[in-house]
């Protein structure tokens, strides 16, 4: 009697620890945390890059930025004169770009990503953009022309290559940057985005960026060039962006057609 009760416990004891996954912890799922290529020892920037990091403020000073906030006024042009504010977070690595506003309709507030475009707050509606780019569009320009020296060095959205001759934008010579290979991309929630930079010849600066966004539904592809003007530290040290920005739409040369945003930042804090 004393072995079938010993017998009936131990087989309880093996039944509980099976149902319980064992005794030994359960297993975690590793947290992927990514590094800019910055802190690479063993990365090698190409010589063009490099440069448009140093003319952006340097090696130091986007190590050590994660992100940044900005307080923004914009005017849309609809073809209606719009004027608006929004707030916008930036991070540096890995990148990605918040934009809230309120409007009449309500507050709205949208997140793009390497997962995607997501509308964290209200109606993806409430945004008062022109036709002529989508949210996805607007969101990439503001992120690339804000952070272009970096984006460039992302091999995790495929390597770039520049241009060996110039071509003209308003008068102003530029060499292009574009992918080589296409590996991954900021998936566009209504299609595909991607990204040509620009680098002036003479000042080196990467200030402008032709977004390409096809749509879904076979709507067709749409085209803005996003510019940065005036280009300062907005901490003593620090990196260097530009204080107004404007979209433009544009054709698959980055030719410029009509004026369809202007952004001023009032104020931009480091995170």
């Amino acid at each position: 009697m004393v072995y079938l009760r010993i017998k009936t416990v131990w087989m309880l004891v093996v039944l509980a620890l099976l149902a319980g996954g064992g005794c030994g912890p359960k297993p975690q799922q590793k947290e992927v945390v990514y590094h800019s290529p910055l802190l690479d020892p063993n990365f090698a920037a190409p010589a063009w890059a490099a440069e448009a990091v140093r003319r952006a403020g340097g090696k130091d000073a986007w190590t050590k930025t994660t992100g940044f906030e900005i307080d923004s006024v914009i005017t849309f042009y609809r073809p209606d004169v719009y004027l608006t504010q929004r707030a916008v977070e930036v991070r540096v690595w890995p990148s990605s770009i918040r934009i809230a506003g309120t409007e009449q309709s309500g507050d709205f507030g949208y997140e793009l990503s390497e997962q995607g475009l997501v509308v964290s707050k209200g109606k993806a509606s409430f945004e008062v953009l022109p036709q002529e780019m989508s949210l996805e569009s607007f969101s990439l320009g503001l992120l690339d022309i804000m952070i272009g020296p970096i984006r460039v060095l992302d091999r995790r959205i495929g390597e770039f290559a520049r241009s060996d001759s110039t071509v003209r934008i308003s008068g102003i010579p530029y060499y292009m940057i574009g992918r080589q290979n296409r590996t991954d991309n900021f998936a566009a929630a209504s299609g595909f985005c991607a990204s040509v930079f620009y680098q002036g010849m003479e000042s080196l600066l990467i200030d402008k960026v032709l977004i390409e966004c096809r749509l879904g539904g076979g709507e067709g592809v749409q085209y803005i060039t996003v510019h940065g003007y005036d280009y300062h530290e907005f901490a003593e040290g620090g990196i260097r962006v530009p204080a107004k920005i404007e979209v433009y739409s544009s054709d698959s040369q980055g030719n410029l057609r009509r004026l369809l945003a202007e952004i001023y930042c009032q104020r931009i804090t480091a995170m």
